[in-house]
This record gives C-alpha cells, structure tokens and sequence, in this order.
C-alpha cells in the first residue's frame, strides 16, 4: 500500500511518503504567516487603511474646495488667498494677536453681525470639523445603550487612553464621550422655530450652540479644544454642527445679513455631503447545493430555525446515548424538539438548566462539553441560567423587537425577505425606501428595521433550506431528521464535490471559492504544491493521513492564547528539570513527569495527602505516576489524567476511578476532594467523578479523528478531487470500519506525540524544523493495527506493573514487557537517517505588498535626519537615492524592501542593488548599488551607479535560497536570504533546519549562535558581501530537491493591479 502523510501547521507542513511498510520518502516545508505577525491582521491591512485615507483626504480637501468657492463668490472675497502650495499656508488663515478664533467667531455670531471675512472663517471652520456620524449608517444600538450607561457612571476622560488598534472599543469610547457633551450642552440649548417647506407648518427645534459652549468652557479658559490620539473629549454629532450652522444661518439674517438665493442649502449640502454606503449583495456567496443561489442571511428567520433545529437535533441524539449507556434508555422524539424549539423562538434563547427541566434530564447525565459548562463546579452551578446559555438568537430578539405584536402575522418568506434586506442593504436612508414595498409595515416599524444590522451567511440558501427545514421538523416524517440526514432525504447534491477526478489537486479557489480566512489557504496551498509534486514523483497512491496543528483554523487571539500554554509547558518543563538537578535526580522523561507533578500537588500525594520527600523521589519504587482514569479503560494518556501518587496508595487503587477506590472512606474521600481543588479544573473534574463509564477499544480511534472545519474542508477538497489507487477489500480504517473505502483519514495530533516517546523519536524540539517530518512519518504509520496495539500495550502495561508491584512478576521481566514494538525492524534508525538527509524547503517571497512607506512623517529640518545623512545635502542626497523619500513637504522612511538585485565587477566583488515597495509603485528600476560612509564633510557618500563595468547577477527576494563562501571557510554552505541590510551592504542568513546541534566547523564561521536557558540556538547572522568567494542563487522544490537557478536576466519593476481596475 501506498501512504502519503502530511502535518500540516499554519507555517509549516512535513511529509512522509511509505510504501508496503517502508518509509520511502520525508521532508518539510516553511512558509509565512499569511498575517501581520505583530497583531494577526491581514498583510494588505496597511496598504488598503492608507488607500483608504488617501480616499478619504482627498474627498475631505474636495469638498472644502467647494465650500471655499461658494464663499468667496458669495462675499467677495479673493479666491487665491483660499488657496496655496503644499505645505504653506493659504493668506487667509494668516492670523495676529488681534485675530479671532473659529470658536469665538462661531459664538460671537449669535450675538451680532460678523463681517464677510469673519462668518466665512466660521462656516468654513464648521464645514472642516463637522462632526462624528454618519447620516447613512445603522445605528448600534447595543453599543449606544452600554456607552450611554458608562457615561452616567464615569466622569468625562482628559487623558487619552489607548485602544490598542481595537475598533469596538474606539467606537464605546466615541459614544461614551458623545453622550457625556450631550449632557454638558444642556446648558448652552436654544429653541428656535422652522418653517417645514413641504406644508408650510411651523415647527419648534432645540439644538445645541456647541461652538460657544467649546469657546466659553475651554478657549476662554485657555484650555486645549482639539482631541488628540485616543481622546475623544470634545467629540460633537454630526447633526448638532449641522443644526448650529443653520441657527448662524438665521441669526445672522435677523441682525442684516442678506444671502444669494440657494446659497444656505449649497453650503449645508455640500459641507456635510456623504457618500451612499456600498451594497454587498455581489460579495454574497453561492449556496453549496445550488450553484445560482446566493446564500441566506444568519439572521434570516429560516437560517436561524435551521442553527436551532441542528443545535436541538444533535444535543438529543448525543443524550440519548448517554441515558442508553447508563441503562436508562431514554429518547426524544419529534414533540420535544418542537416543544424546545418553540421556547427559544418565544425567547430568542434557552440555557441549559432550562433544558434539563423540559427534558426531565437525571442530573448523572452530563451535556456535550461546552466552554460555557464548568462542570468542577456542579452540575446547578454550571447550568446557571443567566451564564449558561445552550441557544441564544441575539439578533432574533432585536428583530422580534424592531416588528412588534405585528411578528407573527407576517409569512416566513416575508420575514426572510425582510431579513436579507437588513443584511445586504447598509445604508440606513437605502433600507427605508426598500422597506416601503411592505405595505404591512408601520412607518415606526420601517424606522427600527432600517437601524438593524444583520453581517454573517449560512452556506445554504432560502431554496435549499425550504426542502431542507420539513424534513428536520418532522413534517414529512415520523422523526426529525439530522441535518446530514435530510439534506440526502430531499435529494440534494453539493454541487462541488461532484467535479471529475484528476491525477492531481486542483486549486483550492475552484473548490471552495468563498474561504475566507488568509492565513489557512495558504498553509492550504502549500498543501497543494507539496502534494502534486509527490505525485508526481511517485504516482498515485491509496490513502491520505492528515494532521493539523491545533493553531490551524483558530485566530490570531486563539492562536495566542495557544502559543501561550505552550510557552507554559515549556517553563514547567525547565523548573522540573532545574529541581531535578537540585534534588540530583537523573534527567529523563520519567524523572521531569514526576517533578512537574510533584510541583503541581504542592509536594504531596494526590490520596493519601502524606507529604513527598526527596528520599521518596530517589527510590524508584516508593512513587508510582497514577492515571486517574485506569489507561484500561479509558485510553486517556493525558498529562490531564495523570498523578503523583504513593505506590501502596495506586495498588490499594488498582483498575479503579479514584471514587470507586476510596468513595466509600467518607473521611479519606472528602481529603481527596479537597486536595484535588488546588489541581487543575481537568483533573479536578476526573477525581471527583461518580458515573465514570468504561470506554470501549474503538474508542481511542475516533478520538483522534480531527472534526475541525479546515480538516473537514482539506479532506473533503481532496477526497472530492483527487484520484487514488483502489483499496482492498478487506481494509480497515483507522477508526476500525472493515471494508472501508476511505481514502483521506484525518488524525488529531493527541496520538501523535505518545508514539513519539515510545517510539524514541525525542522530544519536539520548537526551534528544529525537521520534527514536522518526524511527526508526518509517525502519522504515515498511524492505522488500526498501530492503534489496537497500542491500547493492548497499554493496557498489558497498567497490569504487569500491578504484577511486578505484587511480587509476581521480576523485575527484568517487567522492564522486558515495557518495550513497546516498532512499526518496522529498526524504525528509529531508519527515521533518523532519512532526516539527515532531509533539506527544509521554502518559497521565496515575489510579491511586492505593503505599505509604500513608514507611517511616521518627518521635517526636512528634522534634527536626526540631518545627524545621520550629514546636513540638508546628505538628507537631498539620501532622497535622490531613495534611501528615504519625500511625500510632499515631509519625508518617510521607505516601506517593504521587496528585493535586492545582486552585481559584480571585473575583480569579482558584490554590489547590491537595494528596491522597495515605492520604486514598484513608481515603476523606475534602481540602478545604484550601496556604498558605506560618509565623506570629510559628513555627508553620505554616493551610490555606485551599475553601468556596463558591472555585471547583473541574479534577484534575491526573501526565502531564496543562496550558496556563499567566506575566504576562510573550506567550501560553500547553502542558506536561505532573510533581508538586506543597507547600512553594511551586507544579507542576513538563515540556515534551512534551524538547527544549532548539528553546525559544523565551516558553518560555524556563517552562522552565530547563542544560548536560550543553556541551551544552544542560531543567532542572527548577517555576512558582509563585497568579498565573497562565493555567490550563487539556487532553487529549491516543495521537496527540498536543491539546483543552481538558471540565469534569468533583470526584471522591470510594477505593481500588480488587481483584475477590476486593468485596461481591457
């Protein structure tokens, strides 16, 4: 039989290629984070928030323009000195010691008649700062009512405090400091009545003179009035400014002033225009049944009753194997699920306590594990109604809400159509026209709709799931169908899994064109590659074994939290290994499990609570590691379900839970519980179990099966797509299905580091890459007859140490029956031998992406500009280079280096031609190589300019791979590019394993090292290149196979455009 197995992470994936038992082939592949490293955001990020701001600047000095004309027609006033160059200052923002501010101006003309130059300094200053809001936007108001609650409990914020890039809480400090002004403006309200232009009533209006309120509180007082990074203080609302020039509008015609016909409304329209927000309905995705269906909106009424009924449906089904395994046999038929499903629409939720009382549910039967279910606790206290919650349709309740009484009289089509309006539909002013082609709805019910905002799709559309949605009612059976169930009841198809099987795997974009997540389709694409290079090497083959990282599919927080736990893991590890030395035990991994246990129980045994001595721990047989849970029968070989415990207290124990050995003792089963309580919850939560139910054998084989989304997703894209050779038979999957036709098994990586250890193939080593190969080689072995004789060995294990414990068995014969098999003769040799052999593949870095330059702006006079280019001339000079560039009047640093094209003279030396983001996107290819210094002036010295006495060698791009030579070293080592660095004209290198056990004496005089808690790790390592004997570029494959790149001549350099804005 022919394996290929693969271990795939969010930066890495190994691979291993078996065949008839014979582990053929292995490697590895590194690869980027498709996401800001810093913070987890997309790595277009910066480059789309400053086109955005470009937009956004650009309209903003549009409209000001505008407004500027009309004044300067209206009052005469000379439009040139409106205007200026960048950088300089139009005339009439020229102010002295006599000239009013804005705001004085703004509160002056309440009270009098400004002249022109004045009221037009006023309005134009209004039009600039017009305020939070947006006139098209839906209101949030959740958020609005939890700003409006903050801001009656605390005071007014006059420090900034920052939100660290987090856009909600930017958005609850905006609204929090909006509701404090509005309070404050109370004091400075006036009424005045307008007149209605469409049936001319009268009407009274109050409205805030914010201008005077900011000049009489702050100004006056000389305090700041302008927000800065962070502190939104003196944020006003868009419509309080609108309202306060319409008030100056018609105070100043009560003292005199006389305004061309149009002029007020031209001014209003123009200051405060808005763009109409985009419709998404063409970035909506297509069903998974019906290829020309858009999919339904989560929130739609159908989409929601269809989470619910999954939700419902598989809980009971999960239950009721609970109630048959404990004898009691209960079932849920159709009339409670619809009883259920009817309480959470009436209430738009359902929390597990609620559950258990419709179900009648015995509290010895515990629900599903769910993050929100602490069960350490009891089962009443875990089952809280008001934290606990097993449904909860937030956006059902706010839909019922903004309908009214009125909810139930619509029909489900008329709600759902309704529904995908909110989603789709996001400019409020939009949504309420569209809502006028319900003539059922009130005028108040259109206003709380068109404040709704509905984001998320389902995979499935309104077509799909009204054939679906009978069936898992019940309507056109006598039960409730799953949803996997009545999706094949009805007839359907995914219309994507029926495409024709090819020799290799097509695209993942043709497959499932609607993933959204970067980081996972491209650990998904390199998948790929690597996979149809193999197949291309060896042929088609019959199975698949998938493993992915538990980071793969999770979010940046999560992934964090991740990294987290195993950076403790790590530092456990070190403080059991430094008590080790301290107490002067051998280092092993019996020896670290027993001290980091030992640490963890505070020194004592977890039964009897007799404290654990340094005596204890230096004889062999006085401690024994206890699985809480005995391995026979629950196949749990977690570090969760192991103790430290007194060899007389794990033989008293025997094949027992912890209360089925001691439960009756009340007096020693109670000091259990309360030892236990300083444990973790996990453990906790094993010790003081009452029902523990024995796990069958295949149990352990389902268990390692990964259910997450992206396993089912590479899974299904490759079994859906992907030939195989046929299967006997007579196989058997690894879950133990005889006669299975699986092609693609997926494994959770819970086995996958215990037959690490037993296999003795180390512990993972984070900074060496070649252990993503090791674990794909033990995934390629990982089938049936691995796992059950696993559990066998195990379970042999837990009773011979009972026998040697007992005296029955000797000491060499039970160290003789500990030694686990090998899944061939030799393994561990032969695994080590096709890792020395293994080099690591990277893809190098093309794409020219990223921000054009560095955020931070500086003066041409900035002092250390002018300290480290040498003066204004070396700054000029440095500018012309493109060491640094010019962006108006300002200068910033150059953003992403993309590559450096590499040059030689007729005497051999290297030159490096430095080019980044901003020379792709003004299209004009550098031509000048770095130089060092500065000349007897301090200026930076000139570039060499590559002309015909230099020789174009190759491109570098990061991850390429390169073979260099020093003088002194005995041959050339080959290493992968990191970066240019221009300040020394020298390349930072990277070795391909990131090994630093191995290093050799030549390669030690490129590589530096350093030591991380006495332990040897590479170091950052930068080589001059002038002088270098040897610089070559090479390639490498998806596999690792090394050959010297062809000569490719220089490239032209621009940006890609995307496919929307190129020239047809």
């Amino acid at each position: 039989m022919k394996i290929l197995s693969f271990d795939i992470g969010i930066t890495s994936i190994g691979w291993a290629y078996v065949e008839g038992e014979e582990l053929k082939d292995c490697g590895v592949r590194i690869f980027t984070k498709a996401e800001n490293p810093k913070n987890g955001k997309s790595l277009a990020l910066p480059r789309r928030e400053a086109r955005g701001a470009r937009r956004r600047l650009a309209r903003r000095k549009t409209r000001l323009n505008v407004v500027k004309r009309l004044l300067c027609k209206e009052f005469g006033l000379n439009v040139s000195n409106y205007f200026a160059n960048d950088g300089e200052l139009p005339k009439a923002y020229e102010t002295t010691k006599e000239t009013k501010s804005p705001y004085e101006l703004r509160s002056l003309a309440l009270e009098q008649k400004l002249e022109p130059k004045e009221l037009a300094r006023a309005i134009l200053h209004i039009a600039k700062h017009r305020g939070y809001g947006n006139k098209h936007a839906k209101r949030d108001l959740e958020a609005e009512e939890k700003a409006k609650k903050a801001a009656e409990k605390a005071p007014q914020e006059k420090e900034s405090t920052t939100t660290n890039g987090d856009s909600k809480k930017e958005q609850e400090k905006v609204l929090k400091a909006l509701y404090q002004n509005e309070t404050l403006l109370k004091n400075y309200q006036t009424n005045y009545q307008t007149n209605n232009k469409t049936n001319d009533e009268t009407n009274n209006k109050t409205i805030f003179l914010v201008g005077k309120y900011l000049y009489e509180e702050f100004q006056d007082k000389g305090q700041r009035i302008r927000n800065t990074t962070n502190n939104y203080q003196h944020t006003m609302r868009q419509e309080w400014l609108k309202d306060e020039l319409e008030f100056i509008f018609k105070k100043q015609k009560d003292f005199g002033a006389t305004f061309s016909e149009n002029f007020e409304s031209q001014i209003l329209e123009t200051a405060f225009y808005q763009r109409d927000l985009k419709s998404f309905e063409d970035k909506v995705g297509k069903c998974v049944f019906y290829e020309n269906e858009n999919r339904a909106p989560k929130d739609s009424l159908s989409a929601m009753e269809f989470v619910a009924l999954t939700r419902i449906i598989n809980t009971l089904k999960n239950l009721e194997k609970k109630s048959k395994n404990l004898g009691i046999g209960e079932t849920y038929g159709k009339d409670k699920i619809q009883e259920i499903l009817k309480n959470v629409f009436d209430k738009g939720e359902m929390s597990y306590k609620e559950l258990r009382k419709i179900l009648k549910l015995n509290e010895s039967i515990l629900f599903a594990k769910d993050p929100k279910l602490d069960y350490t606790k009891g089962v009443q206290e875990a089952e809280k109604a008001n934290t606990a919650k097993f449904i909860e349709l937030k956006n059902l309740k706010v839909f019922k809400k903004a309908m009214g009484k009125d909810f139930d009289k619509f029909s489900r089509e008329e709600l759902d159509k309704i529904a995908t309006n909110i989603a789709l539909i996001k400019s409020k002013e939009n949504l309420a026209k569209q809502l006028k082609d319900y003539p059922s709805l009130t005028d108040k019910q259109k206003d709380d709709l068109s404040n709704l905002s509905f984001a998320k799709h389902i995979d499935l559309s309104f077509k799909a799931l009204y054939e679906i949605l009978p069936l898992m009612r019940g309507e056109k059976t006598d039960e409730c169908l799953r949803y996997d169930e009545a999706w094949k009841k009805a007839g359907l198809q995914e219309y994507r899994k029926h495409k024709q099987k090819s020799e290799f795997l097509i695209p993942l974009k043709e497959y499932e064109p609607y993933l959204a997540n970067p980081v996972v389709a491209r650990a998904l694409s390199e998948y790929r590659k690597v996979l149809n290079t193999l197949l291309r090497k060896y042929g088609n083959v019959h199975k698949i074994h998938l493993e992915f990282t538990r980071e793969a599919g999770k979010s940046y927080d999560e992934r964090k939290k991740i990294e987290k736990e195993q950076k403790e893991h790590f530092e456990a590890n070190q403080r059991a290994i430094q008590q080790c030395e301290i107490l002067g035990l051998p280092i092993n991994g019996t020896n670290i499990l027993k001290m980091k246990l030992w640490i963890e129980q505070r020194e004592h045994c977890a039964y009897s609570n007799k404290k654990i001595t340094r005596e204890h721990l230096l004889d062999s047989n006085a401690l024994q590691v206890d699985h809480i849970y005995p391995y026979s029968r629950s196949f749990d070989d977690s570090y969760m379900n192991k103790v430290l415990v007194f060899a007389k207290e794990n033989q008293g124990k025997g094949n027992k839970t912890p209360f089925e050995a001691f439960g009756n003792d009340k007096e020693k089963w109670d000091r259990i519980l309360s030892l236990s309580a300083n444990l973790p919850k996990q453990k906790q939560r094993r010790i003081s179990n009452k029902d523990f139910k024995d796990k069958e054998l295949g149990f352990i084989a389902r268990n390692i099966n990964d259910t997450g989304y992206i396993a089912r997703l590479a899974s299904q894209w490759t079994k859906d797509c992907l030939k195989f050779e046929n299967l006997s038979e007579n196989e058997v999957s690894i879950a133990g299905e005889k006669g299975s036709k699986n092609h693609i098994e997926v494994i959770s990586g819970k086995l996958t580091s215990t037959l690490r250890h037993y296999w003795g193939l180390g512990d993972k080593d984070r900074n060496n890459h070649l252990h993503h190969a090791v674990d794909a080689v033990i995934i390629a072995y990982t089938n049936a007859k691995t796992i059950k004789a696993f559990a066998d060995f195990k379970k042999n294990q837990e009773q011979n140490k009972a026998k040697f414990y007992a005296k029955q068995i000797s000491e060499s014969e039970y160290k003789t029956q500990r030694a686990f098999f090998e899944p061939c003769a030799n393994f561990r040799q032969k695994v080590l031998e096709k890792l020395d052999s293994i080099f690591v593949s990277k893809p190098p870095r093309k794409r020219a992406r990223g921000a054009l330059h560095e955020e931070t702006f500086y003066s041409l006079e900035d002092k250390n500009l002018l300290k480290t280019y040498g003066g204004r001339k070396g700054v000029q000079k440095a500018i012309a280079l493109g060491k640094i560039r010019q962006v108006g009047t300002k200068i910033v640093s150059n953003g992403t280096m993309v590559r450096v094209d590499i040059f030689k003279d007729k005497t051999g030396k290297f030159y490096g031609v430095p080019i980044y983001t901003m020379d792709f996107a003004l299209g004009i290819l550098p031509n000048k190589a770095v130089t060092t210094g500065k000349d007897k002036e301090g200026v930076i010295k000139d570039w060499i300019e590559m002309d015909s006495n230099y020789e174009f060698c190759f491109s570098l791009f990061k991850d390429d791979l390169i073979l260099l030579q020093k003088k002194e070293m005995e041959k050339a080592e080959l290493c992968y590019y990191k970066r240019f660095k221009t300040s020394g004209a020298s390349i930072e290198i990277i070795k391909h394993d990131n090994r630093a056990d191995n290093i050799t004496e030549n390669q030690i005089k490129i590589f530096k090292l350093k030591f991380d808690n006495d332990k040897k790790i590479l170091d950052e390592s930068l080589i001059a290149i002038q002088n270098l004997k040897t610089f070559e570029k090479y390639q490498v494959s998806p596999l690792g196979e090394v050959q010297k790149a062809e000569f490719e001549p220089r490239q032209t350099i621009s940006l890609k455009s995307s496919p929307k804005n190129r020239k047809k």
